[in-house]
């Protein structure tokens, strides 16, 4: 039998045996007409509405429970309770591990870590969403030494060393998205003027277009805003 699915079989049996536990020791208290009281600061009911209990306080939840459908009685509690301790909370903690797995390769690259906790789910309201965590790392003039300044060029010289004919595929599509990409930029900054100023390479194709080579006044910047430069001496 392969070692994950022992260790796997083990930490499930182990759950089981601490969640058959929490069972004999989530408790009601009583009034004075002995009627359940259901307190939604215990844990049994955190354990059971671990998405509202962390959206809102106790008074809300007591306020509210009519627009939160918590009509409850013993029966309807008792299956909530039951159903969050052994699929509910499984169910979350797996999901939490997936995304861990998951972002952890990429987000390590840049320095950070996601948080994969529900408050992350509950803050963005999307159950994909992780909170970051940031990780401390070596600085050189006040530079950060992201993992992946190492990480990519290893990969990048092994992609030429073992798979050639894709990397160098790979690389031309960069190149060239990386030209197109600057001819994009320096078409829109060039048609990008004011009366005060104007592109290099417009004014020159503009001589060019009307044979006109219009003579450059020299001035410091300076003197043009009306602000001299202070003269030697």
């Amino acid at each position: 039998m392969p070692t994950w699915l022992i260790a796997l079989a083990i930490i499930s049996v182990l759950y089981v045996l601490t969640t058959t536990v929490l069972l004999f020791f989530a408790k009601f208290k009583k009034n004075e007409k002995d009627d359940l009281i259901l307190d939604p600061d215990s844990w049994h009911f955190k354990l059971s509405y671990p998405i509202l209990t962390r959206k809102f306080d106790s008074y809300d939840i007591i306020e509210y429970k009519d627009r939160f459908n918590l009509n409850l009685n013993i029966c309807s509690y008792a299956i909530k309770f039951f159903f969050m301790l052994y699929v509910g909370w499984p169910l979350l903690i797996l999901w939490s591990c997936f995304k861990t797995v998951v972002y952890t390769p990429f987000m390590i690259l840049f320095g950070y870590f996601p948080v994969a906790n529900i408050e992350s789910m509950i803050e963005y309201d999307i159950p994909l969403a992780v909170n970051v965590g940031e990780i401390l790392l070596p600085e050189i003039k006040g530079y950060k030494i992201f993992p992946i300044y190492i990480v990519l060029p290893i990969v990048y010289f092994a992609g030429w060393r073992y798979f050639f004919n894709d990397t160098m595929i790979v690389s031309l599509s960069i190149l060239i998205a990386a030209i197109v990409f600057a001819i994009i930029i320096g078409l829109v900054k060039l048609n990008q003027t004011n009366q005060k100023e104007v592109s290099l390479v417009r004014a020159w194709l503009s001589a060019k277009k009307n044979k006109v080579c219009w003579k450059l006044e020299l001035a410091s910047a300076e003197e043009i805003q009306g602000h001299p430069l202070d003269k030697l001496g």
